[in-house]
């Protein structure tokens, strides 16, 4: 899945740095925080859902946007539980993945306009 989603996100001209597991991912994000953060719910060592509310409660992490993505249906209450901006259910066209992306990263730059 990382490298389906690399593969799209790059072509966009995006620039993509990614994690084999939800530790390495906090630890990439709290050291060089990125734009936006995509999240499996079901990765090794540390699941999405630990990563999620960790770089929710870090300063550095706190404010950037989060994606999630996972295939289980009963994830009506994952948007508000972990406070995302947003919520892919896989399987996803990539159309959806960039509608997704654009719309958080532009929610973003316009809340960031709003609190200067």
């Amino acid at each position: 899945m990382a490298a389906f989603v690399s593969n799209i996100l790059e072509a966009e001209g995006y620039a993509v740095q990614t994690a084999c597991n939800g530790q390495e991912a906090l630890g990439c994000a709290t050291v060089s925080p990125p734009d936006l953060i995509l999240l499996d719910l079901r990765m090794p060592v540390m699941n999405g859902w630990t990563c999620c509310h960790l770089l929710k409660q870090h300063e550095r992490t706190a404010e950037i946007p989060v994606i999630v993505m996972s295939g289980d249906p009963v994830q009506a209450a994952v948007r508000a539980e972990l406070e995302v901006e947003h919520f892919l259910r896989k399987p996803f066209e990539a159309g959806d993945l960039l509608t997704c992306v654009n719309q958080c990263l532009e929610w973003a730059r316009l809340r960031s306009n709003v609190e200067v």
